[in-house]
C-alpha cells in the first residue's frame, strides 16, 4: 500500500490466491521485485493458447527472445534462485504461449513459457551482467554458474559478431561447464527440453561427462570431476582406449 500514491475509495486491495477479474482473466500475485508484484493470465490470448501481461515482474528483454528477472532494473541486479524459482511456480499452472512486456515491442512472441523455464531451472540464475547497444540489442549478458562465468551477446554481424546457431542450421562450438553432478544436469535439462546428445559416463581422463542441445540450439558438455590424474595417466589411459577399440 506504500506504494499508492493517490488513496481513492475506487482501489481495491488483494493479496494472495490468484483473482478472477472476467471469465479466463485472471491476476496473480507472483512476488519479485517487490512483495505485491503481479501478472495478469489471459487464457484466450494468443489465438487460445494463453497469455501474460507481465509489466516488470518477468521482464522480456530487449531481443525478445527471452526473459530476465530482476530485483532492481537500473542497478541490473538480478533476483536471487529461490525468487526466481517463486514466480515461475506462481505462473506454472497457467497455459501460456505468449508474453507481453511492460514496455513497446517488448512481446515474446511464441515459446515463452519454455524460455521462462528452461534458464531459470535448470541453471537457477540469472544475468549477473547485461549490456545493451544504443539500439537495444544484446552486447554482453553475463551469466555465473556456481565458480563459472559465460558470456552471450547478439549475432552482431556489423561488428563482426558470431553466427548464433539459428542462423547456421548447427553451433560450430560446446560450452563445457564443470557441476557437482553431471547426472542431476543433465536430468535437469532433458525434464525442461534439452536433447541428450550423450548418456553420463565414467571417462578416462577422470571425469564423468555427458552431453546436451538446449531448446534454442546451444550445445553443452557437462563434467564431474572424478579424481585427479597426471598429463601421463591421462595419456597412458587414452592409448589403452584406443588398443580396446582396434580389437
Amino acid at each position: 500500500r506504500e506504494f499508492v500514491m493517490r488513496p481513492d475509495p475506487v482501489i481495491r486491495y488483494w493479496n494472495g490466491s490468484p483473482l478472477e477479474l472476467l471469465p479466463g482473466v485472471t491476476l496473480v500475485q507472483c512476488g519479485g521485485h517487490f512483495p505485491g508484484s503481479a501478472v495478469l493470465h489471459w487464457a484466450d490470448g494468443a489465438d487460445g493458447k494463453g497469455a501474460l501481461l507481465v509489466g516488470d515482474s518477468i521482464t522480456v528483454v530487449s531481443d525478445r527472445r527471452y526473459v530476465s528477472f530482476m530485483t532492481s532494473y537500473p542497478n541490473l541486479i538480478p533476483l536471487s534462485p529461490k525468487e526466481v524459482r517463486g514466480i515461475v511456480d506462481a505462473v506454472e499452472p497457467y497455459a501460456f504461449d505468449r508474453i507481453y512486456g511492460g514496455w513497446w515491442q517488448r512481446i515474446v512472441s511464441t515459446g515463452a513459457k519454455e524460455a521462462v523455464a528452461f534458464y531459470s531451472r535448470v541453471f537457477e540464475t540469472e544475468p549477473s551482467l547485461l549490456l545493451n547497444m544504443p539500439d537495444g540489442r544484446v552486447m554482453h549478458c553475463e551469466f555465473r554458474v556456481g565458480d563459472v562465468r559465460f558470456f552471450l551477446s547478439e549475432e552482431l554481424p556489423e561488428h563482426g559478431g558470431t553466427p548464433s546457431p539459428k542462423s547456421l542450421g548447427a553451433t560450430t562450438v560446446a560450452i563445457h561447464l564443470y557441476v557437482d553432478d553431471c547426472d542431476a544436469m543433465l536430468a535437469r535439462m532433458k525434464e525442461h527440453g534439452a536433447t541428450v546428445l550423450m548418456e553420463p559416463a565414467d571417462m578416462f581422463w577422470g571425469e564423468r561427462f555427458a552431453r546436451a542441445r538446449d531448446p534454442f540450439g546451444h550445445e553443452w558438455g557437462i563434467s564431474t570431476h572424478l579424481r585427479d590424474m597426471t598429463p601421463a595417466e591421462i595419456k597412458a589411459e587414452a592409448a589403452k582406449l584406443f588398443e580396446d577399440m582396434a580389437e
